[in-house]
């Protein structure tokens, strides 16, 4: 929208940005939205690591309204997380139409919401990186029928990165399907998990330029304690740790997983451990 100058800079952001702000419900940009967003409506790739609840979905949800106001577009944006699809579409205000297809739709409406985005009916389409690559290259394939991509985000963009605790392999098809397939030529990366390394290799995957990539101080909260431990078997590393002194007294402790299966799993071992050394 916003070409940039003979030296690369970005434009002076205009007075339809603010008004794109205030309409998304916005009175005045956070740090490093602006510059993101300026970015993304000028064509540059960017990357943005910052911390949750800093507001990285504006990032793409103004871009993709002005985008779409100004000739017939999609945005997409890819995330691995379906209940944060859900959050950010039901979240979102009347002037940014948004639909979503992923595994855990019926036929029927992942049909249904095609047929809107065909219809110039959505700004934004949300996909599961698995849905994207499983969507159909051939003519019969419901890629072929999206209007023009506009850019495209990469929601939790680390998983990019074989450097990343939480690398998905199909992130990588994802990038190659979004250009060879759809002409992407603008990424945005959003993520707020990254070490430097990280970061460099995201920027990679993306092709973004390493004077793009904002990297926002991620802070922790005074009342939280951080410990990281390197086991050669973290299973019953965690159960020794919820047995110990320290954890043994409290009456409920969450713990996370990478993958569903491996919640299952478990938790079958803790019930069985904990409750053999309480009996």
């Amino acid at each position: 929208l916003y070409p940039p100058g003979p030296s690369g800079q970005v434009a002076e952001t205009p007075a339809e940005v603010f008004q794109a702000l205030e309409q998304l419900g916005h009175q005045a940009f956070r740090p490093g939205q602006e510059r993101v967003i300026m970015q993304i409506l000028s064509g540059m790739s960017t990357l943005l690591v910052s911390p949750t609840g800093s507001g990285k979905s504006l990032c793409y949800q103004l871009p993709a309204l002005l985008y779409a106001r100004r000739s017939p577009c999609l945005t997409l944006v890819i995330s691995p997380l379906l209940s944060l699809m859900d959050d950010q579409v039901s979240g979102l205000p009347p002037c940014l139409k948004v639909a979503c297809i992923h595994s855990g739709m019926t036929r029927k409406q992942r049909e249904s919401a095609l047929k809107k985005v065909q219809a110039a009916q959505v700004h934004v389409l949300m996909l599961s990186p698995e849905a994207l690559v499983g969507a159909g290259l051939g003519p019969s394939g419901c890629l072929p029928q999206l209007p023009p991509v506009a850019f495209a985000c990469v929601d939790e963009a680390h998983c990019l990165s074989q450097w990343s605790h939480n690398f998905r392999p199909c992130y990588l098809r994802v990038c190659k399907v979004l250009r060879e397939h759809l002409g992407v030529r603008c990424f945005l990366g959003l993520t707020a998990t990254a070490t430097h390394s990280t970061s460099r290799d995201v920027a990679q995957h993306l092709g973004v330029a390493e004077e793009l990539v904002l990297s926002e101080p991620v802070t922790v909260p005074a009342n939280l304690y951080l410990s990281v431990s390197m086991d050669r078997d973290p299973e019953q590393a965690l159960v020794t740790l919820l047995q110990s002194d320290r954890f043994r007294a409290l009456s409920s402790i969450i713990v996370y997983c990478n993958r569903r299966e491996d919640t299952e799993r478990v938790a079958a071992l803790l019930r069985t451990c904990l409750r053999a050394s309480r009996d």
